[in-house]
């Protein structure tokens, strides 16, 4: 099935895989208590029972401005913080592995596809390097653009410009914001490693026709060894195993096309929704689009509410699984019942 215009609430409840709906009955919709609500946006906390997250919970949000009146009470998107976002290295990337090969990209996802489990070079809180589980998800874009960090040992890392990089004192920092002469944390894949101070002495950029990226999936560390000698951040929208993760396809008008998932978890699902999601429209399925734009306009919950306190671990989370580059606690201090929409769409917790 697919749609090309807007469908219905209880169309996209119908049409959703059994197994997603079982899981949704696990989470529950709240509602989020902050002052000055967008009478024009709703954002809602599911919590689950059942849940991968960390915190046990995600945000989603629904756009009124989307909805398209009727007796139905249409709308175009639905979204939440599950989507396509991955940062990605070229085909070519080398990577070693525990059993002490080094394969690139393009063969990992050759050997072991989107299912089996591999172990990498991670690094931990203490900077410490440790084995790290892995999955190989192939193909998550293709670019025109290419990022190409050369090292002073001779490497060079060909990436996406948002890539993240480790830097020695164990943060963060995208590709585009690197500095030439920055160093760079140090792989233990060689202890003479530790010897170049593996920094960066300059930063081009290629003009590239569709070339396919790759990335992989770091279980608890989200992060790995490359053969350059340098640690990188995984791909951290992936840490959803299953397919009752994914969101939709370009039929909800999301900024992006999703050529890659749901296939990645399983090539016959098609328009189907994150259990999240799922959730949400469940619980509105009573509520009538009049109903819950007036409800907002007027500041008040259409579900049982929390406040923002109990939203502040799922931002926590959210912050370390997807954005490397920001500090939650510092994050947090910016966000108040004033500011609580716009630093979510600032951080991309929201669409």
């Amino acid at each position: 099935m697919k749609y090309s215009k807007a469908v219905s609430l209880l169309e996209l409840f119908k049409d959703t895989p059994i197994k997603t709906k079982v899981r949704a009955e696990n989470c529950n919709t709240y509602d989020i208590q902050y002052i000055s609500k967008n009478d024009q946006r709703a954002i809602f906390l599911v919590k689950c029972d059942e849940s991968y997250s960390y915190s046990g919970g995600h945000l989603v949000s629904i756009l009124f401005e989307d909805y398209i009146p009727s007796k139905h009470d249409t709308l175009k998107p639905l979204t939440s913080e599950v989507k396509l976002k991955c940062e990605c290295l070229t085909a070519d990337t080398k990577v070693p592995l525990l059993d002490g090969r080094t394969l690139t990209m393009e063969e990992l996802h050759e050997e072991y596809g989107y299912d089996k489990e591999f172990w990498v070079y991670s690094a931990d809180e203490n900077g410490d390097f440790v084995p790290g589980k892995a999955k190989s998800l192939g193909i998550t874009k293709y670019t025109n653009k290419v990022y190409n960090v050369i090292l002073d040992n001779g490497e060079t890392i060909k990436c996406t410009d948002n890539h993240p990089f480790m830097l020695r004192d164990g943060s963060y920092k995208e590709a585009k914001n690197l500095q030439v002469g920055e160093s760079l944390m140090p792989s233990l894949v060689d202890i003479t490693l530790y010897d170049n101070t593996q920094e960066v002495i300059s930063i081009e950029i290629t003009e590239v026709e569709n070339e396919p990226m790759y990335d992989i999936a770091v279980e608890k560390y989200q992060n790995f060894s490359l053969d350059a000698g340098v640690v990188v951040h995984n791909c951290p929208a992936f840490l959803y195993w299953g397919s009752e993760y994914i969101a939709t396809l370009d039929s909800y008008n999301l900024e992006f096309t999703q050529d890659i998932p749901p296939n990645i978890r399983d090539p016959q699902l098609q328009n189907v929704l994150c259990k999240h999601v799922i959730r949400v429209i469940r619980d509105l399925r009573g509520v009538t689009f009049k109903q819950l734009k007036k409800k907002y306009a007027m500041q008040q919950n259409v579900l049982p509410a929390v406040t923002l306190n109990e939203v502040y671990p799922v931002i926590t989370d959210y912050i370390k699984r997807n954005r490397p580059d920001i500090n939650p606690e510092e994050f947090l201090l910016s966000v108040d019942e004033y500011t609580f929409e716009e630093k979510m769409l600032e951080i991309g917790a929201i669409v």
